[in-house]
């Protein structure tokens, strides 16, 4: 608590400088604001990365097309240093300009890693160890016993349902996975709707790669083969998506 209080005291103080150096600069001019070195600054971050979730995380300015975005993306704090640092002085430099004043520099130190944004982000590194382990179970050909058939198919369920949300940017909250067809058109565009209701209102137009597409055709075919080793376990034809083995033997 005492934290926010200080921390919401030495932005004011911050504030309360910057306003006196745009009264300076600007004289009576009142364009000189915060607010307008601010938006400028967003669109300065976007000229620099075009990267609108990084300008909105960093100039604090609303933008639409980074509402979503900014539930789901995560950032470098140094990445972000740099970014804001380097946008910092090209603004500066256009304001001390106007008065025919150079702008001071500074340089930026590197500080310990740390992430910022979306807490439910993995890391890179972890993405590909995750990758690494389910290839290390794909590329070897499931045995006949069911408990290992049903885990190299759950681990070609995960797989094909992360490749399609890499792919597409799915965000499902109810089927994570869609059939190659249906998405019917020639050049493989479809309608993604994947926080909507049924008469898909709140779709979004995809494009399905050629990878995705053979890999979707793929997990279908698989379905229906494992379809008929599993009828003694599963009566109803599985669609795919991931088997549980419980512990008499039976699948669900």
């Amino acid at each position: 608590m005492l934290h926010s209080v200080f921390a919401a005291a030495k932005i004011k103080d911050v504030e309360r400088e910057i306003r006196i150096l745009l009264g300076e600069l600007g004289g009576a001019d009142p364009r000189y604001t915060m607010h307008k070195v601010r938006s400028y600054l967003h669109r300065q971050i976007i000229a620099d990365s075009h990267d609108v979730v990084a300008a909105t995380m960093l100039s604090g300015m609303p933008c639409i097309s980074a509402n979503t975005a900014l539930y789901y993306s995560q950032y470098s704090i140094n990445y972000l240093r740099r970014l804001y640092c380097q946008s910092v002085q090209r603004v500066l430099a256009a304001v001390y300009a106007t008065v025919g004043l150079e702008a001071p520099s500074a340089s930026i130190s590197v500080v310990p890693e740390v992430a910022v944004g979306a807490r439910n982000c993995l890391r890179l590194v972890t993405v590909k160890s995750n990758l690494d382990a389910l290839l290390a179970v794909l590329r070897k050909r499931p045995r006949k016993g069911l408990q290992q058939l049903v885990h190299w198919h759950n681990c070609l369920s995960l797989w094909t349902v992360q490749m399609f949300f890499m792919a597409t940017g799915c965000r499902a909250i109810r089927d994570p996975l869609k059939q190659e067809d249906e998405f019917i058109s020639p050049g493989g565009h479809g309608a993604l709707g994947d926080k909507g209701s049924d008469d898909g209102h709140m779709s979004r137009l995809v494009v399905l790669t050629d990878l995705l597409r053979r890999q979707l055709k793929a997990y279908k075919a698989h379905c229906r083969a494992i379809t008929g080793q599993l009828e003694l376990h599963a009566p109803a034809p599985t669609n795919g998506f991931f088997l549980r083995l419980t512990d008499d033997g039976c699948l669900s």
